[in-house]
Formats: structure tokens, sequence, C-alpha cells
């Protein structure tokens, strides 16, 4: 019994001196095949362009205030008691959630993309002329690279086939495009974009900017124009002077968010910087040393499997020959 632990022992050590044997024994293989891995995730890597970021940093302003958003509590009593319904008063939407939901609208996003013709920018086989790469190798990405549609040709071809060039499109779109912040931790909103054309990513979010706070601002003056002739014909027919007087305070403060929403530039934010085409050095991506990094380890690991695979299945042959 006692002998039991020791002869586990020894038999661990010599099953890890046989896997190390075996790696030894392979270690031609094992390195042939990591360097065709990473040599291939080189020539991935350089095939990738340089993506640069442009984006713009907005401070949220308050949505409302202590006047239209404040239209329960006490006055609900009051306005239920006086038989006026305030429940078409409700607090607009957060301007992060404002743009987040337009960016993931098909529908807006297919309007804009048209609307400024980046439809034709997209299928410009000379887009990809503003692309930089690494050490200037470029040859790697114009091999697998091909020609899209240009503008002549997408306006002949039929409806069916601009749909489905436009849709994708509008996701290539979607996912250059990136929100963020404007949340309760923070009053900055961060609008961006990467891509490999440097000015492309700074029209993209110039525009989307303009575009998005124009339709959130006319969308949100309708609602508030409609409220404010709600709140008019529900003073006039209140009695209770505590009632009157809060709905004029109402109607006062959603009169001065429309003279606010005139006045600024965009729809409840001020803009803090402005998006800029990116210096050529500084890049956003691809991270090419990492993609080689993880290509090289995963080389290695992936060998060291195929090596141990093969050594089972010949033991697996000489057992069956034994019997």
């Amino acid at each position: 019994m006692n002998s039991t632990p020791q002869t586990n022992y020894y038999e661990d050590e010599i099953d890890l001196k046989e896997l190390w044997q075996t790696i030894v024994s392979q270690k031609l293989f094992i390195a042939i095949f990591t360097i065709v891995v990473t040599f291939l995730a080189v020539i991935y890597a350089l095939s990738k362009p340089n993506e640069y970021e442009s984006k713009t940093v907005l401070v949220v302003q308050e949505v409302g205030g202590s006047g239209a958003g404040s239209a329960g509590g006490n006055l609900g009593l009051l306005a239920s008691m006086a038989g006026v319904n305030l429940s078409s008063a409700a607090e607009g939407i957060s301007p992060a959630e404002g743009y987040t939901t337009l960016l993931n609208d098909y529908n807006f996003m297919k309007e804009f993309i048209l609307n400024k013709g980046f439809h034709y920018r997209f299928l410009d086989p000379n887009l990809s002329d503003n692309y930089k790469f690494a050490l200037g190798i470029d040859w790697v990405y114009r091999l697998f690279s091909y020609s899209s549609d240009d503008k002549e040709n997408f306006d002949d071809l039929e409806l069916a086939k601009q749909e489905a060039i436009i849709y994708g499109i509008v996701k290539n779109v979607q996912g250059i495009l990136t929100i963020s912040g404007g949340d309760l931790k923070t009053n900055l909103l961060t609008i961006s974009a990467k891509h490999p054309d440097a000015t492309l990513t700074k029209d993209l979010v110039e525009e989307f900017l303009k575009e998005a706070s124009y339709y959130l601002k006319v969308n949100d003056m309708v609602e508030n124009d409609r409220k404010i002739l709600y709140y008019e014909e529900a003073l006039s027919r209140a009695t209770d002077v505590t009632l009157r007087t809060r709905l004029a305070e109402l109607g006062s403060a959603l009169i001065q968010k429309k003279v606010l929403a005139n006045v600024n530039d965009f729809y409840n934010v001020k803009q803090l910087t402005k998006p800029e085409v990116a210096y050529q050095r500084d890049k956003a991506g691809p991270k090419r040393a990492l993609i080689v990094l993880v290509a090289m380890v995963t080389g290695v690991i992936l060998s060291i499997f195929i090596v141990f695979f093969r050594e089972f299945l010949k033991n697996q042959e000489e057992q069956l020959e034994a019997k």
C-alpha cells in the first residue's frame, strides 16, 4: 500500500518525459507549422489598411428642467381633481438615447446615406487610394480587393439590386459610427467613427450629428408645440388658482424650451470638440503586432496539439496490431 503513491509518481514522471520527448522529436514540424501560421498572420496584418478615428465630444444639456419635466406629484393630484389629464406631458428622451436610436434605425440611416451621397463614396473604386498601409505595402490589399460599382453603374442598376447594396452600406456605416457616454455618470456624449479613409470618418461624424440633431429637434418641437396647446386649453378650463398658476408655469417652461432649441446648434447638446481629419501617424488600428503575436502563440499550441494527436493515433494503431 505504501508503494502506490511512489509508483504513481514515477509513472507521472515517465509520462511527462515521454511527452517532452515527443515534442522534441517533432520540433521541426512544430517550428515549420508555427512559422507558416505566423507568416500568414503577417500577410493578413499587412493586408489591413490603417484605421483612423474622428470624433466629436458633446456636452449634454438638461431636457425639460423644473418646468415641463415636473408634471407629477401635487400637480397631478390637482389636475385630476380639476378633471385635467396630464398624462401626455411625459419627459423627453435623453440626447444619448435619441442619437443611438437613430443610428440603429435602418430607415433613418438609409435616408441619411442617400441624401448625403455617402453611398457613392463607399462605392467609389478609387476610395482605397486614400488608404495608408504599414511600410507602404499595399499590394497584399490590392491582390484581394475588388472594384465596387461606381456612381453611373449604381444608378443604372435595378431597384432590388440597389436596395441590396444600400442595405450593406447602411450596416457598414452603423458599424463605423459609435455613440458612447451621455448617461447618468457623465454629461459628455461622444460620437466617433473609424475607417481607413480619415476624411470619410470626419464627414460621417459631422453630417450624422447635423442630420440626427435636426431630426430630433423637429420631432421634439412638434411634440412640444402640442403640449403648449394642451396646457393652454387646460388653463382655459381650470378654475383652481393653484392649478392655473402651475399650468402657466409649465406652459412657460415649454415655450422657453422651444426658444432654447431654436438657439442651440444641436439637439439638447453643446459641441465641445469638433471632428477633425486624423493625422496620418495617429492611427486607431489595426494592432498588427498583437495579431502576429497571437497567431504565433496559437501556431505553437495548435502544432503541439497536432503532434500529440498524431502520436495518439499511432499508439492506437499499434495496440490494434498487437491484438
